[in-house]
């Protein structure tokens, strides 16, 4: 078999498309687009179906999966070959040196409580090493950027940037516009550093004049929410790319005021499918990426979030939302990435 440029850690295509999933699957798209050079390896197991792995090329190896696969049967594969290995998901083989790998964020380590405590000690003792370890570190802000730098010791200048940016399905079309309903919207996983709490209380607090819905799940791996029980608050768990579309163009107002964020995906979704009205926290990320698009609020500011559930239907300033949908591509993010790709080659 001739060696590829670049090998990719498939593992990512046998979970469920969370966020950082989905950024290495546009990624890997990105690449077979331009017709780069690359495989990518999986365990010996079914991959999603949500995939379309279509165009992607595609080896399966070794045996195991999990994080079993990742650190033992992964580096066996490649122990005699000297193409470099991409991991974009949070953890690589931790001891393999021709490696870039990818560090979403440091929210283990912002604050431990928001996680189980076997992730979190899995996690602390894990990437550190890892990133010791590979060539070059791949992050999606600025802001993540610096938290990996002083938090693990690392040099900004091993650490590249890549940007996220919205999936085609997530676009503003006629078809996800026809619905009258009215209604708030909040898209996030069930964990306590999203700040769903304030979410809750806030619209509670407010007139209530339309229904809130949830998107998302809880995980094992994140703390305790307590969720409310009132008629008007509707948890819809995970829904399709399709309805989440829908859902996203059709609100009335998209709420995301995470306490923690490497890059917080939902509201460029959100803004791309059409949503004009999007408040988020007032957290350095937010700033960073969302800029003027958005209103924030402070993190514990209730009575603010609850006068923005009850002003939702009165027009915000004029936002030039066409730069700042331009601004964000994958085409521009695989430009990133290789980037990135070659400075670790030198």
């Amino acid at each position: 078999m001739n060696e590829p440029t670049l090998y990719i850690n498939g593992r990512f295509l046998t979970q469920p498309m969370t966020g950082t999933n989905r950024f290495a699957y546009e990624l890997c798209l990105q690449l077979a687009e331009r017709k780069y050079d690359f495989l990518i390896l999986t365990p010996k197991v079914p991959l999603r179906e949500e995939y379309d792995v279509s165009r992607l090329p595609i080896l399966s190896v070794g045996h195991f999966s999990s994080h079993i696969w990742e650190q033992i049967s992964l580096p066996l594969f490649l122990r005699k070959r000297r193409s470099m290995l991409l991991s974009m998901k949070g953890l690589g083989p931790v001891f393999k040196r021709n490696q870039i790998c990818t560090i979403h964020d440091m929210s283990y380590l912002a604050n431990p409580g928001w996680f189980s405590k076997g992730y979190y000690y899995f996690y602390r003792m894990m990437t550190p090493i890892m990133a010791k370890h590979a060539k070059r570190i791949l992050t999606v802000s600025h802001f993540s950027k610096g938290e990996i730098s002083s938090r693990l010791g690392i040099s900004p200048d091993k650490i590249s940037v890549v940007y996220n940016a919205p999936a085609k399905q997530f676009s503003s079309t006629s078809e996800y516009t026809d619905s009258t309903e009215k209604y708030y919207l909040t898209v996030s996983s069930l964990d306590p550093r999203k700040n769903l709490s304030l979410v809750f209380s806030s619209y509670l607090k407010s007139s209530q004049k339309y229904p809130l819905y949830v998107i998302g799940e809880k995980h094992s791996v994140f703390g305790d929410v307590t969720l409310p029980e009132n008629s008007q608050i509707r948890f819809l768990g995970r829904v399709s790319d399709e309805e989440l579309c829908r859902y996203y163009a059709g609100c009335s107002l998209f709420v995301y005021p995470s306490l923690y964020e490497g890059f917080g995906m939902p509201p460029m979704e959100a803004i791309a499918c059409g949503c004009r009205q999007v408040v988020l926290s007032d957290i350095p990320v937010f700033r960073e990426v969302y800029g003027e698009v958005a209103r924030y609020v402070k993190v514990d500011d209730e009575a603010a979030l609850s006068h923005l559930f009850d002003q939702s239907d009165v027009p915000t300033d004029t936002v030039d939302f066409a730069d700042f949908i331009e601004k964000y591509s994958w085409r521009r993010s695989v430009e990133q990435l290789l980037e990135a790709v070659s400075l670790a080659s030198k």
